[in-house]
């Protein structure tokens, strides 16, 4: 349980990541 926890805020940390990337590549 800790261990999904643990990649699904990983997986949600790199969502946010790769949106940022996004956004600084737009401007």
């Amino acid at each position: 349980m800790k261990m999904a926890t643990h990649l699904k805020y990983e997986r949600h940390s790199m969502h946010i990541f790769s949106s940022s990337i996004h956004v600084l590549e737009s401007t």
